[in-house]
């Protein structure tokens, strides 16, 4: 898995241009070969690699373009992660969880393969024994959006959004499903939302040219 750059710089992802170069210029100071010779003897022999990695990640981070790229990357995996949560936690839906992580895949708001009666029951009936878990109402609107059941796709995805507010994965589903539907006003405040949290690479991808 590539290293995340803001991991190697230690900064949040909110983080703005400023804090991005003081601690590109701390992490620099820190891991200079020059430096390490002078505190320590001989020159640790991976200081040249980790120095290169810490300008390599401040170049991604100070470019708008590369940067959203990034932050496109930490959502796929932070949401694939959260999924295998699930599907460890709930045997029942494995199969719903399956058919998400292809969803995450794809970057694309509808299923390619519309699961079965079942997988969709299980799916229900999750949010019935747990309705304020947010996991188990985006599990169901994806498997509700495979089934062609879209009215009700929307809903959901709204119940589990609205469950978990922060959830950024949540919010760029959402605008992807209302952009698909020709749903403008949802888009809009979808959008608005992911740009006003720091994500307006992701809003101006999703809102296209």
């Amino acid at each position: 898995m590539p290293e995340d750059p803001y991991d190697t710089l230690r900064v949040r992802p909110d983080a703005d241009d400023d804090e991005l170069r003081r601690a590109y210029r701390q992490r620099a100071r820190e891991r200079h070969p020059d430096k390490l010779a002078t505190v320590g003897g001989p020159a640790d022999r991976d200081a040249g690699s980790r120095m290169r990695r810490v300008i390599a990640a401040y170049q991604q981070l100070s470019d708008p373009s590369t940067r959203a790229d990034v932050d496109d990357r930490r959502l796929r995996r932070r949401a694939r992660s959260a999924l295998v949560a699930v599907v460890c936690a709930s045997g029942a839906l494995v199969l719903v969880a399956a058919f998400a992580i292809g969803v995450l895949g794809a970057r694309e708001p509808a299923l390619s393969h519309a699961p079965s009666d079942a997988t969709l029951a299980a799916a229900v009936r999750a949010t019935d024994s747990r309705p304020l878990d947010a996991r188990a109402w985006d599990l169901r609107w994806r498997a509700e959006m495979a089934a062609g059941r879209n009215g009700d796709a929307s809903a959901s995805l709204l119940r589990a959004v609205q469950l978990d507010p922060t959830n950024v994965d949540l919010h760029e589903q959402r605008a992807r499903l209302a952009v698909a539907r020709g749903d403008t006003r949802t888009a809009v405040t979808e959008m608005t939302w992911l740009r006003a949290n720091g994500f307006e690479g992701l809003a101006n991808q999703l809102s296209g040219p």
